[in-house]
């Protein structure tokens, strides 16, 4: 039996983004999670995390929102429930949203053993070989990091 969890991951699955519509992303991803997405049990809005990511990363010059869809559904879960998938998606293809997203970590987070892992993370950015539109961002977002640590 299809889950409404299965069905919300088989439309991201199936979401290819306009590159000429940003506002027919964000309204298409509103329109696949809905109410419905926020009904979900936390352990299938867990499962449905992985597909949101898989989006920022196929379609990494895409605008998704700011934050968006995407961001606002994953984020509502906590951090613990989305951080590690968070850390993988930067890994694989960073992007905009998902550097942003570490950003947004960071900031709210002052424990330094839990922030050098995040910080690193955006260091290695610099090096990886399919970042080079979100160099300048992980940068920004670095030299902000920065300056809140200093004072």
């Amino acid at each position: 039996m299809t889950t409404a969890a299965d069905q919300i991951i088989a439309a991201l699955n199936a979401f290819v983004a306009d590159s000429d519509s940003d506002t027919r992303n964000v309204r298409d991803l509103y329109d696949i999670l809905g109410d419905t997405f926020q009904m979900l049990p936390v352990e299938d809005k867990i499962r449905v995390v992985p597909a949101m990511f898989d989006i920022m990363e196929r379609a990494p010059d895409a605008d998704l929102g700011s934050p968006g869809p995407l961001v606002h559904a994953i984020e509502s879960l906590g951090i613990a429930a989305y951080e590690q998938r968070l850390i993988e998606s930067v890994r694989n293809r960073p992007m905009y949203l998902n550097l942003w997203m570490v950003n947004r970590i960071l900031n709210a987070n002052t424990n330094t053993t839990e922030r050098a892992p995040l910080l690193n993370l955006l260091r290695g950015v610099r090096e990886h070989p399919l970042a080079a539109n979100v160099i300048q961002e992980a940068e920004r977002f670095l030299e902000h990091q920065e300056k809140c640590s200093e004072g």
